[in-house]
C-alpha cells in the first residue's frame, strides 16, 4: 500500500497550527506573569525576564535576520500584555434597550479629530479658557496628563475643558508614557522638535507592535536622532534627541504617516521660525478640518494645495464651536428607526464632509427620516422599508453603522450585502453572523444573508474588534435582545458618555456621575465595590 505523502501546503498548515497552539499557550504564561506583578502593583513588563527570554530567542535564531526576529519577539509580547490588560478591565454586558419608541434630545458628540486637535491647543493657549461639549475620552485624558506633566495647567470636569493659561514648557529630560494614542506620541515628539531636548517615551504593549522606522529614517532631517531602546528594534520605548535647528522648509515623503504630517503642523506654530511644510495629500479632507481648527484657534496659517506656511503664533481656542462627529451622531440617529422613535441632537453637522453625506444616505436608505435645522439634526421613524441590497464596496469603514442598521430594518428573506472581502470588516461581519446564528454565503463581491437558524446562547458573549464594532453590536441589540459583550469598555477610548446614553434611552438622563482631573492631571478618586 502506497504511503501517503503530505503536500508542502499541508506541512506548512500542520506546523501553523502548533505554533498557533504554542503562542496561545506563550501568551497565558505572559499574561499571569503581568497580572502577578499588577497585583503587587508593579508594572505590566517583567523587563528582566524580557532580558532572559530575548537571549534564548537570539540564540536559537541567531542565523535569522535579527531586527525581524526581534520585531516579532516584542510582538508576541505584546500579545501576553494585552492579555493581561484585558482581562483586568472588563466583564461581560448583556444588551436589553427599551422595547417603546425612544424619544431622545441630547447634545451630539463632538468630532473625534477636532477635539484631539483642539485639546493640543488647549495646552499650549497662553489665555484662560473654558470649552463646553468637549468629547473626553482616554485618548484627550493621556494628552491632558502629557501636556500637565511639559508645563500646561489643563483640567478636565464631565464634558468641559479648561485652561489656567500662560504654559510653561519643560520637556527636556522628560520620560513620557504613551498609553493608547500613537498621534499623541506623534505631537509631544513634534512639539520636542522646537529647541534642544533629550526625551524618553515609553508606551503600552498595544503601541509596542507599531513600527517607527520611517519616523526614525527621516528625523535626522529635522535636526533630530529617534532610536529605539531596544536593541535591533524599530518601535518604542525610544529615546530623541533633538538640537532646535529646524529647516525653514519641510519636504515629507507620501508614504510617511498623515498623522505624523498632522502633528508637525500643530506643534510648528510654537517653533521660533517660520515653516513650510510641503506633503503630497494636504488636499485630503482630514488636512481640511486640520486646517478649520487651526485657523478659528488664531494660528496664522496659510495653506496651499500641496504645501501650508505655518508661522510662530498663540492659539486663542476658548470660543471655539467643535461640530458634531457624523460617524458617531449616526449611531444615535439609527435607533430612532430601530425603536419607532424620534431622535433630536444639538450642534452643527458637517455641511462639507464627504463621510457625513455617506452616512445620512445610509440613513435615509434605511428609512429614516432626516431634517438638518438651526444647529441641530433630528432623525424620525420612518415606514418605507428598504429593498434587499446594499451596497457598501464604496464606504467599507463605515460598515460598524451600516450592517448593524441594514440587518436590523430589512425585513426581505434573503439580504445582499456587498462588502470588499479584502477588507477586515467583511471578516468581522461574517463572525458576527455566525456568532449570533444567521445562516449566511460569502461570495466573491459580498455576503447574502438568509433567516436566522438558531437562537444564540446567552452565556456566550462576543468579543467587538474596536469601539465603533461596540456602537454597532449596540444596534444590533435593537433586534436579538439579550446579546451580549465581553469587552464594553474598549468604548472609552472613543466615546465614555455612550454607555450612560445608551442606558437611559428615554431621553431623560440621569444625574451625572462628575468625570473631572486637576491640574495636575490626576483622575478624581473613585470607591470600587468588589
Amino acid at each position: 500500500m502506497k504511503k501517503y505523502k503530505p503536500s508542502l501546503t499541508d506541512e506548512l498548515k500542520g506546523i501553523d497550527k502548533k505554533i498557533a497552539t504554542l503562542i496561545n499557550q506563550r501568551s497565558r504564561l505572559m499574561s499571569r506573569v503581568s497580572q502577578i506583578r499588577q497585583h503587587k502593583s508593579e508594572s505590566l513588563a517583567d523587563v528582566g525576564l524580557e532580558k532572559e527570554l530575548w537571549v534564548v530567542w537570539k540564540e536559537e535564531l541567531k542565523k535569522s535576520n535579527q531586527g525581524l526576529v526581534r520585531q516579532l519577539y516584542t510582538l508576541l509580547n505584546s500579545l501576553g500584555y494585552s492579555m493581561a490588560e484585558k482581562s483586568s478591565s472588563d466583564k461581560p454586558f448583556c444588551l436589553y434597550p427599551p422595547t417603546t419608541p425612544i424619544k431622545m434630545n441630547i447634545s451630539g458628540p463632538r468630532s473625534i479629530n477636532q477635539t484631539h486637535y483642539t485639546a493640543f491647543l488647549c495646552a499650549m493657549s497662553r489665555e484662560k479658557l473654558e470649552i463646553a461639549n468637549f468629547l473626553i475620552n482616554d485618548n484627550i485624558i493621556e494628552l491632558i496628563k502629557l501636556a500637565n506633566q511639559c508645563g500646561s495647567k489643563l483640567s478636565w470636569h464631565d464634558n468641559i475643558m479648561t485652561g489656567q493659561g500662560e504654559p510653561k514648557p519643560v520637556m527636556d529630560g522628560q520620560n513620557l508614557f504613551i498609553n493608547h494614542s500613537l498621534f499623541n506620541f506623534y505631537l509631544f515628539l513634534c512639539l520636542s522638535l522646537g529647541s534642544a531636548n533629550r526625551i524618553k517615551f515609553n508606551s503600552s504593549s498595544l503601541l509596542k507592535a507599531v513600527s517607527l522606522k520611517d519616523i526614525q529614517d527621516f528625523m535626522p532631517q529635522l535636526g533630530a536622532r529617534l532610536y529605539s531602546i531596544e536593541p535591533q528594534s524599530y518601535s518604542l520605548p525610544v529615546r530623541i534627541e533633538t538640537s532646535g535647528q529646524i529647516p525653514s522648509e519641510i519636504y515629507l515623503p507620501r508614504d510617511i504617516d498623515p498623522n505624523f504630517v498632522k502633528a508637525l503642523i500643530l506643534a510648528a506654530p510654537f517653533y521660533e521660525k517660520s515653516v513650510v511644510v510641503k506633503y503630497p495629500g494636504l488636499n485630503q479632507q482630514d488636512f481640511a478640518d486640520l486646517f478649520t481648527v487651526v485657523k478659528d484657534a488664531g494660528i496664522n496659517l496659510e495653506s496651499g494645495e500641496d504645501q501650508v506656511y505655518i508661522h510662530p503664533s498663540f492659539p486663542v481656542p476658548g470660543s471655539m464651536d467643535i461640530p458634531v462627529d457624523p460617524f458617531l451622531c449616526g449611531f444615535l440617529l439609527a435607533m430612532s428607526q430601530l425603536s419607532n422613535g424620534e431622535v433630536t441632537l444639538s450642534g452643527e453637522w458637517p455641511s462639507k464632509s464627504l463621510q457625513g453625506d455617506n452616512i445620512l444616505q445610509i440613513l435615509r436608505q434605511c428609512g429614516i427620516k432626516i431634517t438638518i435645522k438651526d444647529k441641530t439634526i433630528a432623525a424620525e421613524y420612518g415606514s418605507k422599508k428598504p429593498a434587499p441590497l446594499f451596497d457598501f464596496s464604496e464606504t467599507p469603514e463605515l460598515v460598524p453603522l451600516a450592517f448593524p442598521l441594514a440587518l436590523s430594518v430589512c425585513d426581505a428573506e434573503n439580504i445582499e450585502i456587498i462588502i470588499p472581502p479584502e477588507t477586515e470588516n467583511y471578516d468581522i461581519v461574517a463572525e458576527i453572523l455566525s456568532h449570533i446564528g444567521y445562516n449566511f454565503s460569502v461570495h466573491s463581491q459580498g455576503i447574502r444573508i438568509f433567516s436566522r437558524e438558531r437562537s444564540m446562547e446567552k452565556s456566550s458573549p462576543w468579543n467587538s474588534p474596536d469601539p465603533y464594532w461596540t456602537l454597532g453590536y449596540c444596534l444590533l441589540s435593537f433586534k436579538h435582545k439579550g446579546i451580549c459583550l465581553a469587552n464594553p469598555g474598549n468604548i472609552t477610548i472613543l466615546w465614555p458618555g455612550f454607555w450612560k446614553i445608551f442606558m437611559n434611552l428615554s431621553g431623560k438622563m440621569p444625574e451625572k456621575k462628575v468625570l473631572k482631573g486637576d491640574i495636575d492631571g490626576k483622575p478624581a478618586r473613585k470607591r470600587i465595590r468588589v
